[in-house]
């Protein structure tokens, strides 16, 4: 059986302990990009601030935006479901 896709789907660029390093970094990438996102989580020992790319239903328009910021030097993007 075929695995199901479900999205929606984005790009997470980075994660930081640093909540300032985070929205640097997205507004950086705000330059190049409409929807950039910093959402804070707390995995239980500490709270990241993960900055993501893009919100789309499209698993293939997500791994485009995943590529092009890949190609952009952001080697450590890689795609979520929302």
């Amino acid at each position: 059986a075929k695995k199901l896709k479900l999205g929606p789907f984005t790009v997470q660029v980075g994660a930081f302990a640093q909540e300032s390093n985070a929205y640097r970094l997205a507004a950086l990438l705000r330059t190049e990009y409409d929807q950039v996102n910093v959402l804070r989580y707390d995995r239980g020992d500490m709270v990241l601030y993960r900055v993501r790319v893009g919100k789309t239903g499209s698993l293939d328009q997500a791994k485009k935006i995943q590529a092009r910021l890949r190609a952009a030097g952001e080697k450590q993007a890689f795609t979520v479901a929302w």
